[in-house]
């Protein structure tokens, strides 16, 4: 039986890969965060783990809180890259890194959901059912819980 794909010169059928970008914050408050660098490592061994995800994009920010939004310029320009739909995927190593307000996070997660761009955080293992968006809210909550 013939395959209804053909092989690109990538490799991948024929399918488009993913355009993916990494995430990274470091708060100057909690200095036993990970550093930027090795954020950044670790979410492109993550994404070098899947053929279908294509590093295009880095938004890393230093010295930045997680509870507010409006000084985050790498993260509002993430959100905003998102939303032209120049990237399909967003990975963080860890959902704190994201965000730690709960009424941002979770705002952040309806616009990323609208512009179909899906998150992956390290410890992030609710799936978008009602039990697993429940549990992804305890955690945004303990996130806020822990920075303030």
């Amino acid at each position: 039986m013939k395959s209804e794909y053909s092989r690109s010169a990538e490799g991948n059928f024929g399918i488009e890969k993913l355009r993916t970008a990494i995430y990274a914050r470091k708060s100057a408050e909690d200095e036993r965060q990970t550093s930027l660098p090795t954020q950044i490592e670790l979410c492109k061994e993550f994404i070098s783990q899947y053929d279908m995800l294509k590093l295009t994009q880095i938004y890393r920010e230093d010295n930045v809180s997680g509870m507010f939004t409006d000084n985050r310029t790498e993260y509002l320009s993430m959100l905003a890259a998102a939303e032209r739909q120049e990237i399909d995927v967003i990975v963080t190593i860890r959902l704190d890194r994201f965000g730690r307000d709960v009424a941002n996070t979770t705002s952040a997660f309806k616009l990323l959901a609208m512009y179909e761009c899906f998150l992956i955080a390290g410890d992030d293992i609710c799936d978008n059912t009602p039990a697993g968006e429940f549990m992804r809210n305890i955690l945004i909550s303990q996130n806020q819980y822990h920075a303030r």
